[in-house]
């Protein structure tokens, strides 16, 4: 399961909107084998006053996840971006991404915590 809070200064709806959502969401899940439908993708779009001046859109991705390694970090980091890049230029947009990791005993769906999912006897 992946969790994405995407903060942006985009301004896009629509169609585009939906596709952008679900090329981040693939991006993170298939590439590791999972289901995209083991996602949560949350798109907060805020007005420009709300962020410092930049001379590009900004697209700040906080993806939670359980432990990887770094080399699985990378790959995700990299088609996160080929995702952002079939939608927008380099020069558009400014993509951070900040992984946050969390293991099975902090993580609770539908009130039940990971850890009990993952161990039953």
């Amino acid at each position: 399961m992946a969790s994405i809070i995407a903060i942006t200064s985009l301004k896009i709806e629509g169609d585009i909107k939906e596709q952008v959502i679900d090329e981040l969401g693939n991006a993170v899940t298939t590439w590791m084998g999972k289901d995209p439908s083991l996602r949560s993708i949350m798109w907060l779009p805020l007005p420009d006053e709300n962020f410092s001046i930049h001379e590009r859109a900004i697209l700040n991705l906080f993806v939670f996840i359980p432990p990887k390694t770094i080399d699985l970090k990378r790959e995700m980091l990299q088609n996160i971006q080929k995702a952002v890049d079939r939608f927008f230029s380099r020069t558009e947009v400014n993509t951070i991404v900040i992984f946050k990791e969390h293991a099975d005993e902090n993580v609770g769906k539908d009130g039940v915590l990971r850890w009990d999912v993952t161990n039953k006897k």
